[in-house]
């Protein structure tokens, strides 16, 4: 406990402990009771990793939403969809583009 104890408070470790990310245990608690999320709805490994992907993903649109409502209460909506269009622009020529492509491919 002593040597961890050092490790941890010497000059290297305190660098390494700045650079851990926030603890994730406020997003479970969000999930618990903001959510009302305290069960999986599925059995077997790859059916909770699913039905777990699915809640992340909807959490992250969410998250996504707040953000988004708050800059358009800002006056900054475009901001978010401006690069969006930009690169997928850039990629594709024009916005229909991709789109016909991936159709002809599929069939």
């Amino acid at each position: 406990k002593r040597k961890a104890r050092e490790r941890l408070t010497s000059e290297r470790g305190l660098m390494h402990r700045s650079k851990r990310p926030i603890e994730p245990e406020a997003v479970f608690g969000q999930m618990k009771y903001n959510m009302q999320y305290k069960r999986f709805r599925h059995f077997g490994k790859g059916k909770v990793t699913m039905d777990f992907a699915f809640f992340a993903i909807a959490f992250d649109i969410k998250k996504m939403a707040a953000v988004m409502r708050k800059q358009a209460q800002n006056g900054l909506s475009k901001a978010v969809f401006i690069p969006i269009y930009r690169l997928y622009n850039a990629k594709c020529g024009f916005v229909g583009a991709c789109d016909r492509f991936y159709i002809k491919k599929a069939a």
